[in-house]
């Protein structure tokens, strides 16, 4: 059904390229935007399967357009991060030093996972990590 309303949404120009451009560093999130748009399909509380639902609709209706769909283990945790590598996501996204923003509202995860931790992670959902600068340009592989 997803699939569908994305689909209405580009014909009906509500979806841009912009829009596709956005969701390389951030596709959840400015996804629900584009999706919240609409009056008729509002957007309620999602959990685990509907994440894992919408990370595997946009790795396919965006394949053409994005190379690359973040998670974010600051706001899923690392272990559903984790699991959302094999759904979609290819980046779990970054370190963080001191980020006290996602804690301070109550979140459970976000203070600081280190790199070998997160390549640890990332290994064990049968991955291969990399280390990428803000393009996209892969600096190192683990």
């Amino acid at each position: 059904m997803r699939i569908n309303l994305l689909d209405k949404l580009a014909k009906k120009k509500i979806f841009t390229m912009d829009d596709a451009e956005k969701l390389s560093s951030a596709s959840r999130n400015v996804l629900k935007v584009i999706l919240s748009r609409l009056e008729k399909y509002p957007l309620k509380p999602t959990y685990g399967m509907a994440d894992l639902k919408l990370f595997c609709v946009s790795r396919l209706f965006f394949n053409n357009y994005i190379d690359n769909i973040q998670c974010s283990w600051v706001k899923l945790g690392p272990k559903f991060a984790q699991i959302s590598l094999n759904y979609g996501v290819n980046d779990f996204s970054g370190t963080l030093m001191e980020e006290n923003i996602s804690r301070s509202a109550g979140a459970e995860y976000g203070e600081y996972l280190s790199p070998d931790e997160m390549i640890r992670i990332i290994k064990a959902a049968g991955k291969h990590p990399a280390q990428r600068d803000t393009l996209y340009n892969i600096l190192e592989y683990y």
